[in-house]
C-alpha cells in the first residue's frame, strides 16, 4: 500500500525573469478516469493554500479518500493528513532527492492559450530524450507550489498524472492574491502524529486482528 497524490530551448529571455512570490490561493479542477471501470471515475477541487514558505494541499485519492498535505518548502518536509477507520493520522515525511531530476528536460515551445483568464505556455515533458507529455504552465508563478515536474519554469496548470488505478487530469481554475491565515498551515491537535513507516505498521496490524 501506499499514499498516491497525489503527477528545451528557446530564446532565453523569455524565461530569465524570476517567479515573482506568491501568497494565495490556487483552484484545480481535477478528473480521474478509472483505467477499468468508467464507474469510478471521480471529479473533484484540489485547493492549494501558500504564504511561500508554507503550502497546503487539499485533495483526493482512489485509495485514501480526502487527504491534506502541509510543506514546509525550506526545512524540505511536510505531513500527509487523512482519517483512517476512524482515526486521525498526521503522517510525516521528508522530501526525498529527486531520482528523475539528469533524466528529465523540458522543451519550451512558442503555443500559448487562454484558459480560465490565464495566458498558458505549451511545454513538452522528455524522459531520456523521448517526449512522454505535453502540459502547460502559468509562467506568472513558480512551479514549487505544484511540484509535480521537477525543475520546470512555471506552475503546471494542465497535465495529467498515470497511476496504477487510472488517469488524474488537473486544470487550473483561478489565482486569487490574499493573506492566508497561518492556522491554516499547523497540525490539529487531535491528529496522531506518526511516521509512515509506523502508519503502515499500524493498519496492517489492525487488519490482521480482524482476521
Amino acid at each position: 500500500m501506499r499514499l498516491s497524490f497525489l503527477f528545451y530551448i528557446i530564446p532565453f529571455f523569455l524565461f530569465s525573469q524570476q517567479n515573482k512570490t506568491f501568497e494565495g490561493k490556487l483552484i484545480y479542477q481535477v478528473n480521474f478516469v478509472d483505467s477499468i471501470n468508467f464507474h469510478n471515475n471521480f471529479a473533484y477541487e484540489m485547493k492549494i493554500f501558500t504564504n511561500d514558505t508554507l503550502v497546503r494541499i487539499e485533495t483526493e485519492s482512489v485509495q485514501l479518500g480526502k487527504q491534506i498535505l502541509i510543506k514546509h518548502l525550506i526545512r524540505q518536509k511536510y505531513y500527509v493528513l487523512l482519517e483512517y477507520e476512524e482515526q486521525k493520522y498526521a503522517i510525516q515525511h521528508h522530501i526525498l532527492p529527486d531520482s528523475t531530476k539528469n533524466k528529465t528536460s523540458f522543451k519550451y515551445t512558442f503555443k500559448k492559450k487562454n484558459v480560465n483568464n490565464l495566458r498558458l505556455k505549451k511545454v513538452k515533458v522528455r524522459y531520456l530524450n523521448k517526449d512522454i507529455n505535453e502540459i502547460f504552465v502559468y509562467p506568472k508563478i513558480s512551479s514549487k507550489y505544484v511540484d509535480v515536474f521537477k525543475g520546470i519554469k512555471g506552475l503546471p496548470a494542465i497535465y495529467s498524472l498515470p497511476t496504477e488505478m487510472g488517469t488524474y487530469t488537473y486544470e487550473l481554475k483561478s489565482v486569487v492574491e490574499e493573506k492566508c491565515p497561518i492556522d491554516l498551515f499547523g497540525i490539529p491537535s487531535d491528529y496522531k502524529k506518526i511516521s509512515f513507516d509506523q502508519f503502515i505498521n499500524e493498519i496492517t496490524n489492525k487488519k490482521e486482528s480482524e482476521k
